[in-house]
């Protein structure tokens, strides 16, 4: 699907969400366009607004706290809504946008999600099939590698 959308000439170019921390989003917010340097605005999320004014470069790295944070898991993949507002001479440019709280670590203990240690079942298909130079010798064949996975 493709589609347009307006904006002003001043805008929110690359909008790029973290949820690493268990208590915060991050959020980096590059404006481009003739007033870039004197962009200001807010992002939301969790009910939180912060205010962010938009450095030289249209650059602005705001971190937002969350009350009570809902994690993002398997079991439960809470999103918080995102908003960027970048206001300028120009006009004004909204993104919405989500993002999950959590955070991956690995130890000698194996992968942990949220500081809870996680088994992840995954499969290693290469494809390997001896004598079929790596192609598999019909479509049944891919149908029961997929079903296997």
């Amino acid at each position: 699907m493709v589609w347009l959308e307006l904006a002003p000439a001043t805008f929110a170019d690359v909008v790029w969400l973290r949820g690493e921390s268990l208590t915060s989003g991050e959020a980096s917010v590059a404006v481009v366009g003739p007033s870039r340097g004197r962009c200001c605005g807010g992002v939301e999320c969790g009910g939180r607004r912060i205010e962010t004014q938009a450095d030289d470069d249209g650059a602005a790295s705001p971190v937002i706290p969350v009350a009570s944070p809902g994690l993002w898991s398997p079991d439960d993949p809470h999103l918080y809504d995102v908003v960027v507002e970048r206001r300028s001479a120009d006009g004004v440019d909204r993104v919405t946008s989500a993002v999950g709280l959590r955070r991956v670590e690995h130890g000698v203990d194996g992968l942990r999600l949220n500081g809870e240690r996680i088994y992840v079942r995954g499969v290693l298909d290469q494809g390997y099939r001896p004598g079929s130079g790596i192609t598999a010798p019909s479509d049944e064949a891919l149908r029961r590698d997929i079903e296997l996975a």
